[in-house]
């Protein structure tokens, strides 16, 4: 993604972690679709976010909701409980107060309609029924889905949220370490 950017759209772009960021401009908007959950350090990263946040600057998050009904149905077999690639789960409200840490406040929330392709589709479930009893009544049945199929996501456990810095500390000072 990034050499086509750079390549064909003739645009700058840097590869790395938010977390690492050395650059000092400042954004209007911060995009962090499917990737705080991947954070390492995720205080660290919104410390960076707000610090690249203009004033009345925003934050677009897309995450997965931990407490959605999905979730809890699935329990442990949910399908975004998977470290060690994901490390932190989010309910819309706990987000929205960890933003608060960092000067912003919630200014919308949805749901996005999500599309997943069949190859993804039956990666996921080989992976979650691995050993399982289901694992070998599906295994036929998989192998006729097209991997290029478009499935729609019926799940209720993805969330967007925007966030708009307030000045209060997050754009200004980096946020709440503690």
């Amino acid at each position: 993604m990034a050499h086509y950017a750079r390549a064909c759209l003739r645009l700058g772009v840097d590869v790395g972690t938010l977390e690492g960021l050395q650059r000092n401009e400042r954004y209007d908007l911060v995009s962090m679709i499917q990737v705080v959950s991947h954070f390492y350090d995720l205080r660290k990263a919104l410390q960076k976010a707000a610090r690249v946040t203009r004033p009345a600057g925003f934050w677009l998050i897309e995450t997965w909701d931990r407490e959605s009904w999905t979730a809890r149905a699935f329990g442990r077999y949910w399908h975004e409980y998977s470290p060690p690639s994901v490390l932190h789960w989010f309910s819309p409200e706990g987000l929205r107060r960890l933003a608060e840490q960092f000067g912003l406040r919630e200014v919308a929330r949805g749901r996005p309609p999500k599309w997943i392709g069949g190859a993804h589709a039956k990666a996921l479930l080989r992976h979650k029924l691995k050993g399982s009893r289901l694992e070998r009544l599906t295994g036929g049945l998989l192998r006729v889905v097209p991997d290029r199929l478009a499935i729609p996501y019926l799940g209720d456990d993805l969330f967007w949220a925007l966030f708009q810095a307030t000045g209060a500390c997050g754009a200004q000072h980096g946020g709440h370490s503690g």
